[in-house]
């Protein structure tokens, strides 16, 4: 089923909108992740210069990275989505659609391996405080 002709025009008057609207997000995206990189370096020559609690310091620098990557990446990957919904041509369309698959799979398999980090960072700050200062992790447990 193909779109009607008035549709079509519409797509087309709004196509420059929409892909300035996917290139901010995009923005959006590597700004997040350039932002969480100059935390994480910040931090990491911070700790440098200190040496108390170094190994709760280098767990707090990959969660901040992570974190930062992960939220980066879900604004790339929409952008992603957003360009490939506005492409007309068939041929196109199979080729950017098996491109934004793979980059998505990828993406997908990071986040996943991401979250898995920061749950165990998570876990072992937890436990380096209570073994450390004897305090307890106030967040409920799911």
């Amino acid at each position: 089923m193909s779109p009607t002709p008035e549709l079509t025009g519409i797509i087309d008057q709004l196509s420059p909108v929409i892909l300035a609207m996917a290139d901010i997000i995009g923005l959006i995206g590597l700004f997040i992740i350039v932002v969480g990189s100059v935390k994480a370096m910040y931090y990491f020559f911070d700790s440098l210069f200190t040496r108390d609690h170094q190994h709760h310091q280098h767990s707090h620098i990959r969660s901040v990275l992570g974190a930062h990557l992960i939220l980066g990446l879900d604004f790339l990957v929409g952008k992603d989505v957003i360009d490939t919904l506005l492409i007309h041509s068939i041929g196109e369309i199979w080729e950017t659609l098996a491109s934004l698959v793979t980059v998505v799979g990828i993406r997908i398999v990071l986040t996943v391996f991401l979250i898995k980090e920061l749950e165990k960072f998570q876990n072992e700050d937890a436990l380096l405080s209570h073994i450390m200062f004897g305090e307890e992790d106030d967040t409920p447990s799911s």
